[in-house]
């Protein structure tokens, strides 16, 4: 096995390259993915370096020119889930570093605007230059270039919410139709709609629409096209309660947050070449998550607080998201496995304190696994459902059972009950307290010794006859043994 101690010889890390060359050409359509990350780090020769060198400490010898710009960083490197990481941001392999490019540059950003999303997820030495070096390549974006201006552009006061000013301007003819453009002045959020009248009609009808998503705004600025300066729409905003504010005549810089997304979303949308409304989507999804360069954060982030997730997230190792997954598939595995008991159900139940399963009854549902049940003395009790299980109520009962339950529940009988097992007998006691067995006979007194006749209608023979009638019961305490309280049978589980 080669030594990771030693640099490989130049011509394996001149094969090495060619071969990282041939796979990126082919890998250019490649999903990220977490796993394709930690899978082509493991074949990358620098990355595997690093990894080594994070593991086992940095040696203070001279590194290849490979290592070098990792060297320098040495004390931000880490590693999370077997994939190298620097301040956060994963460190891509050489053979992704094309879908990652090409990822970035999805609905054709800008140069700073595909530098910013980059700084939040991936890093690599040369990502600066690549990033220059691809959207200079672009065709589509060279060709479909806006001139530059040297004039400043109109600056509006700062607001302290947003959706507080908006700016609203139409496009088009465009790709066959008009398109409502709209964005927000403090976090930079846009909305683009698509119109085939542009009415003023039409044009209160989507305004609606984004209102009833994100609420009015205070402020609407516009130029002096004829839908905004009808008298339609002048009554629209004063019914909402909105002050339009109109830019001077002849001077569109006024509303120029309006116009340079005019012209952004021209620019871009011309640069691809899908279908018109997957062109759309991948125009706002890449606008909405890409931080602005006056704001330093991306509108999502400051329109709700928070950054929109993207793919570029589920690449990034999260303990937490594997612990959540993990949490879902248990949870949606035991549903078929949970037992789901109705009222009037037979069932047995059994708690720490009982030897035995005992039959009883459902009574009522208190929580998802907790039951109400009555046993068989007439007592509610809760339970949970693992010490409860099903029951047929059509089998008959065990004789050892049916004589335990009988022997509990004492039934008063007119038939007079001629023979008494011996185990239900109550065993005399001597004065000395000493019992006595029933079948032993005191001396002098026989046992097969003729009864003494008492004569009809005495006290004694009518005591007999309602001795004789009534079945002995057997001598128990009449204090109800219950179990001790405790308070987690008493909780909701």
């Amino acid at each position: 096995m080669p030594n990771p101690e030693e640099l490989p010889p130049k011509s394996e890390l001149k094969v090495h390259r060619i071969v990282a060359r041939l796979q990126t050409d082919s890998i250019g359509d490649l999903a990220l993915s977490e796993s394709v990350i930690r899978e082509e780090t493991r074949k990358d020769t620098t990355l595997k370096q690093i990894y080594h060198l994070i593991k086992t400490g940095w040696r203070e010898h001279q590194y290849s020119n490979d290592v070098k710009p990792y060297a320098r960083k040495r004390g931000e490197l880490s590693l999370e889930d077997k994939i190298v990481m620097w301040q956060g941001r994963i460190i891509v392999p050489d053979t992704l570093r094309k879908a990652t490019l090409k990822y970035l540059h999805r609905g054709h950003p800008g140069i700073s605007a595909m530098r910013a999303l980059a700084r939040f997820y991936v890093w690599w030495p040369t990502i600066e230059e690549d990033i220059d070096t691809h959207v200079k390549a672009c065709h589509k974006c060279q060709e479909n270039r806006p001139n530059t201006s040297d004039l400043p552009i109109f600056s509006w006061s700062m607001l302290d919410q947003a959706w507080e000013r908006i700016h609203v301007d139409f496009a088009g003819p465009f790709e066959g139709t008009y398109w409502l453009v709209l964005s927000d002045a403090f976090s930079k959020w846009i909305e683009i709609k698509p119109m085939t009248k542009i009415t003023t009609t039409k044009l209160c009808d989507e305004l609606d629409t984004i209102f009833t998503t994100f609420g009015l705004p205070q402020f609407l600025v516009s130029d002096n096209g004829s839908q905004f300066i009808s008298k339609e729409f002048q009554d629209y905003c004063k019914e909402k309660g909105i002050k339009h504010i109109k830019s001077s005549p002849y001077h569109p810089r006024t509303n120029g947050l309006a116009e340079r997304l005019v012209r952004t979303f021209k620019t871009r949308m011309s640069s691809s070449t899908e279908c018109l409304k997957k062109r759309l989507e991948h125009f706002l999804f890449a606008y909405r998550i890409t931080p602005h360069s006056i704001t330093g954060k991306s509108p999502g982030q400051l329109m709700f607080g928070r950054q929109l997730h993207c793919v570029l997230d589920n690449v990034r190792p999260s303990a937490r998201r594997s612990l959540q997954y993990k949490q879902i598939q248990a949870n949606v595995n035991s549903d078929g496995q949970t037992p789901n008991y109705r009222p009037g159900d037979a069932v047995y139940v059994r708690s720490r304190e009982q030897p035995r399963w005992e039959p009883a009854t459902v009574s009522r549902r208190t929580h998802r696994y907790s039951y109400v049940v009555n046993t068989p003395v007439g007592v509610e009790r809760r339970y949970h459902a693992d010490h409860i299980r099903s029951r047929l109520p059509d089998l008959e009962e065990s004789p050892a059972e049916q004589t335990s339950q009988l022997s509990m529940v004492p039934v008063a009988s007119s038939t007079p009950v001629l023979e008494t097992n011996r185990s239900t007998m109550p065993c005399p006691r001597s004065r000395a307290g000493v019992e006595l067995d029933p079948e032993v006979t005191p001396a002098g007194s026989p046992q097969n010794e003729a009864p003494e006749v008492t004569p009809a209608g005495s006290p004694q023979n009518e005591a007999s006859k309602a001795t004789a009638a009534t079945p002995m019961a057997p001598r128990r305490s009449k204090r109800a043994i219950k179990p001790p309280r405790r308070l987690i049978y008493e909780m909701d589980v």
